[in-house]
């Protein structure tokens, strides 16, 4: 894509891509330069970060810094460990403890919050008397302050506080138990041991007998809390069932009565007879169901007829009505309507005689549905009859049903409850605990927290992992640009040239420096740059060149000076321009002994051409200097004059370079632009973001004329290597030989 758009930037005539796009209805090459950026480059994060080394070392020695201040102020925890074993038995007689429990993965998962939990932690606390331990009340803990210390006295002295620290209110029992509960609690690790019935309990401590000592008593808890609560899970159980079995006696006895009374307060029928009725009521409903679709053709035959009578349609009342009588009349009808004198007479009688069959024959039908609706009446009466009565026998079987299954589900529930308070009462005195210690915990010797080695590791990658991205994304939101491949793409426009930095204070020595030096890197890069301008139309080279950036000190003013002076040592005629009218820098450059006219006299008559202009003997450039103006400096370059002017500059000279203010700062450069066949845009290398680039580039989209020329200006070589592969500028160190700097 970057080729195709440095192609069409070369070869596109006049406003150059920027204005081309929006001639044609095409995204222009900036907007395509904005599709290409998207482009996501996975190599670019790593660059960044190797540029950035030394920040992201920084990063990971603090880090590594912190955690080790950290880790001296930590008090040392030794843990223990106690291994217990779940065994569930497999006894005749059915359990009602937990033991069926223990071969899924929920009640496994259950066993370990059992062991953490603050019943559990609560009889540990009052069966060792934790509560008048320091290191989990820390009420009983000596109070430390920051006023005991060296620097504390001191700030308490200058200050004139008070040194005596404050009384600590004392918190009731029940609340100091708490809190010693959830302290124990939060060092506590249970864990099920993967694959197997085995626990893991463990707790640290600063003490190691300490931590052996209450790890070993936490699991000879659980397993006496596991033989009490199966204990009493079945003496709850006794209990409950014994009332259980009176209540579902009872209530045997109950629906049992309920079925005998309700048997004998109905008559029912046979299920079969009720079938044989629901058939015949589906016979009647059938039935109804035909008349009823009779009498819908007999009312759509009478409409018919109706609607034929208005039209009066003899034909199709006959072909309705299907009546011989009807035929025979409407017969008589078409002879009478015979053309001549014997069947005139009969005419008015023969279509009496057909509409009174009509009506004889409607009145028929009318007699017909009326007779139909009646046995219709008489079948609903039926239909009525039957429905209720099979509703009244069918809700009887369905309640007789009903008190039937209560019944028998009372009496097997009863029986099941029965068997089950039997075995009960069996079982009390055959209990066992499901779990045993496997190993009992043993003091360690040594400390278990802090470790060391994996807590500087986290530190050292954390550390790295921050500063990396810290600096990818100062790099990322600090828009520059700092290869000419980056600001290519950007703008979709070419660079024509890459300007190092030249370390030189004063402007008069940069114009000294390349001057003497005709073979220096800076020479060189503003020859390569006006090689560029020059073939960029090989066939009509570009003669007035303009200097511009998007904001001040990117270096334009220099460039227009390096370049007239290389443009002049070719032999060619040249004009140096200053346009900048509001900060005339450009006399710096020079002795000093360039003429008090300049380009407002000119253009206004107060001074010829010749008057104003100073020929520089020692870069062999003309110059036209800038001057204040009592009106806009855009209304100077926007009138007639300045145009004039330009066109006969340009009959005189082989080149022109005008300097022109900052593009974003006033409208001038795009007045002065558009007169121009070449428009070099600086830009300040690491110092110009995109947006002041793009707002910039913006500006000239209503210029139809000159090409645009990016020039990556002020360039520091020796950082500018250091990003991505170095590019043109890892080539310029390599060639660095060449130069005579």
């Amino acid at each position: 894509m970057n080729r195709e758009m440095r192609t069409q930037s070369l070869n596109s005539p006049g406003g150059g891509p920027l204005r081309e796009g929006l001639r044609h209805g095409r995204p222009s090459l900036f907007e395509m330069a904005e599709i290409g950026d998207r482009e996501i480059n996975f190599a670019a994060p790593f660059y960044i970060i190797w540029r950035r080394k030394w920040y992201v070392i920084a990063a990971a020695a603090a880090a590594v810094c912190f955690a080790v201040w950290n880790l001296n102020g930590v008090t040392p925890l030794y843990s223990a460990t106690t291994t217990v074993v779940l065994e569930a038995r497999k006894d005749q007689i059915r359990e009602i403890s937990r033991s069926h429990l223990l071969f899924n993965y929920f009640s496994i998962n259950t066993e370990v919050r059992i062991m953490e939990s603050h019943r559990l932690v609560g009889r540990l606390v009052d069966d060792m008397n934790l509560i008048e331990d320091p290191d989990f009340n820390t009420r009983l803990r000596p109070q430390t302050s920051w006023k005991n210390s060296e620097w504390g006295k001191a700030v308490v002295t200058l200050l004139g506080l008070s040194a005596a620290p404050r009384e600590r209110p004392v918190p009731p029992p029940e609340i100091q138990r708490r809190r010693v509960i959830n302290d124990i609690i939060r060092r506590i690790n249970a864990k099920h041991v993967k694959e197997s019935y085995v626990y893991e309990i463990s707790i640290e401590t600063p003490d190691p007998q300490k931590s052996a000592d209450i790890a070993n008593r936490l699991a000879e808890l659980y397993v006496l809390e596991q033989s009490e609560a199966k204990l009493d899970s079945i003496h709850v159980a006794a209990e409950w069932l014994s009332g259980r079995v009176g209540d579902l006696k009872i209530a045997v006895e109950e629906a049992e009565a309920k079925v005998e009374k309700f048997l004998a307060s109905t008559q029912l029928i046979s299920e079969a007879e009720l079938a044989a009725e629901s058939a015949k009521l589906k016979e009647l409903r059938d039935r109804k169901a035909e008349y009823a679709a009779e009498i819908e053709n007999l009312q759509i035959t009478l409409d018919r007829v109706a609607e034929a009578e208005n039209a009066n349609d003899l034909e199709r009342i006959v072909e309705l009505l299907d009546s011989p009588r009807i035929t025979r009349a409407y017969a008589q009808v078409n002879g009478a309507r015979r053309d001549d004198r014997q069947a005139q007479p009969r005419r008015k009688p023969a279509m009496a005689a057909f509409w009174n069959e009509t009506e004889n024959r409607i009145t028929q039908i009318r007699r017909h549905r009326n007779r139909i609706e009646d046995q219709i009446q008489a079948l609903d009466e039926t239909v009525t009859k039957f429905e209720a009565r099979i509703d009244r026998q069918g809700g009887d079987i369905v309640i007789l049903r009903q008190l039937t299954r209560e019944a028998e589900a009372n009496r097997l529930i009863y029986q099941n409850f029965l068997n089950r308070m039997n075995e009960i009462t069996v079982q009390e005195g055959n209990q066992f605990s499901d779990s045993r210690i496997l190993d009992r915990a043993t003091p360690s010797s040594g400390a278990s927290h802090p470790n060391w080695g994996e807590t500087l590791t986290s530190a050292l990658l954390i550390g790295l992992l921050i500063g990396s991205i810290l600096v990818v994304l100062w790099e990322k939101y600090r828009v520059v640009f700092r290869t000419a491949e980056d600001l290519e793409k950007a703008t979709g426009l070419r660079v024509m040239g890459s300007i190092p930095l030249a370390r030189i204070s004063t402007r008069k020595g940069m114009l000294n420096h390349i001057i003497n030096k005709p073979a220096s890197g800076l020479a060189e890069a503003v020859r390569n740059l006006r090689t560029s301008l020059l073939l960029s139309n090989a066939e009509k080279p570009p003669k007035v060149m303009v200097s511009t950036s998007s904001v001040p000190k990117e270096g334009k003013t220099t460039l227009a000076v390096l370049l007239a002076q290389n443009l002049a040592a070719l032999g060619n005629r040249v004009l140096l321009i200053e346009c900048d009218l509001r900060r005339r820098m450009l006399d710096a450059y020079f002795d000093g002994s360039l003429r008090q006219w300049g380009l407002i006299s000119v253009l206004y008559g107060d001074a010829a051409f010749e008057d104003a202009v100073t020929h520089d003997e020692l870069t062999g450039v003309d110059v036209l200097l800038g001057e204040e103006s009592p009106m806009s400096a855009a209304d100077v370059f926007a009138s007639r004059q300045f145009g004039e002017f330009i066109g006969e500059m340009r009959e005189r000279y082989d080149s022109i370079v005008i300097d022109t203010p900052p593009i974003l700062a006033v409208p001038d450069a795009r007045l002065i632009a558009a007169l121009g066949d070449a428009v070099i845009y600086s830009v300040g290398w690491d110092r110009t973001s995109r947006d002041l680039i793009h707002a910039g580039l913006d500006q000239l989209r209503e210029i139809d004329r000159p090409r645009i020329g990016m020039v990556l200006n002020q360039i520091n070589m020796k950082k500018a290597s250091k990003y991505r592969d170095g590019g043109y500028y890892r080539y310029y160190k390599l060639g660095s030989g060449y130069y005579k700097n």
